[in-house]
C-alpha cells in the first residue's frame, strides 16, 4: 500500500506516465520490483536488469478485479515469490505491481529450522524413552521383588516361610497380593 501511494501517474495526451519514487529503495533485502502497466508500459527495479517479470494471467485478472495475487515464478533459474497488486489512479486500473522476492533464503533458512526440529525432536524422543523406562523400572520394581521371593520360597520348599514385610509394606496392589500369598502358605 504505501509503494502504490508512493506512485506518481501522470496524464498526458500521449497517455499515462507512470513513475515510481524510487524502485530500488523499495527493492532493498533482495526484493524486485516492477510495475507493468495494460498498455505495456515497463517500470522496474534496477537489480532486475534487462529481466522482465512476466504477469500471469492470474495476476492480471486479479489485478483487474481489484484484488492482490501470489504466485511463485522462476526466472533466469532462480525461483522468486511475487505478490501482485493492482495499480489504481482515480478509481482506474492502470497495471500490475509486481514485487518479487527469492525463496532461496527462505528455503535455506526453513532447512536449517528443519534439521533443528528433526534433532530436537529425537533428542526429546529419546528423553522421554529413558525417563518412561525409569518411572516403569521403579513401577515395577515391587512385583519384581514379590516374584522373586515367592520363587525362592517354591524352589527352596521351604512353605514355613514367609514373604517379606518390605514386599507386604509396598505398593497397595502387591501389598494385598503378598499378603494373600502369606496367609496362603498358612
Amino acid at each position: 500500500r504505501v509503494v502504490i501511494a508512493s506512485i506518481t501517474v501522470n496524464a498526458s495526451p500521449d497517455g499515462l506516465s507512470i513513475q515510481l519514487p524510487d524502485v530500488d529503495a523499495i527493492a532493498a533485502g533482495g526484493a524486485v520490483v516492477q510495475v507493468t502497466g495494460f498498455d505495456g508500459t515497463i517500470v522496474r527495479s534496477a537489480s532486475l536488469g534487462r529481466v522482465t517479470l512476466e504477469v500471469s494471467r492470474g495476476a492480471q485478472a486479479a489485478a483487474q478485479r481489484g484484488q492482490v495475487f501470489f504466485e511463485t515464478v522462476t526466472v533466469e533459474q532462480v525461483q522468486l515469490r511475487v505478490h501482485a497488486a493492482p495499480l489504481v489512479w482515480r478509481g482506474d486500473t492502470l497495471g500490475v505491481l509486481l514485487v518479487a522476492r527469492p525463496l532461496g533464503p527462505t528455503e535455506l533458512v526453513l532447512g536449517g529450522l528443519q534439521i533443528v526440529l528433526i534433532g530436537v525432536g529425537g533428542i526429546v524422543l529419546i528423553v522421554c524413552a529413558i525417563l518412561a523406562w525409569v518411572v516403569a523400572r521403579g513401577a515395577l520394581r515391587p512385583i519384581d521383588d514379590l516374584a522373586r521371593e515367592a520363587g525362592s520360597i517354591g524352589a527352596d520348599q521351604d512353605f514355613n516361610r514367609r514373604l517379606s514385610d518390605h514386599v507386604s509394606e509396598s505398593a497397595a496392589e502387591v501389598g494385598r497380593l503378598a499378603t494373600t500369598f502369606n496367609a496362603m502358605l498358612d
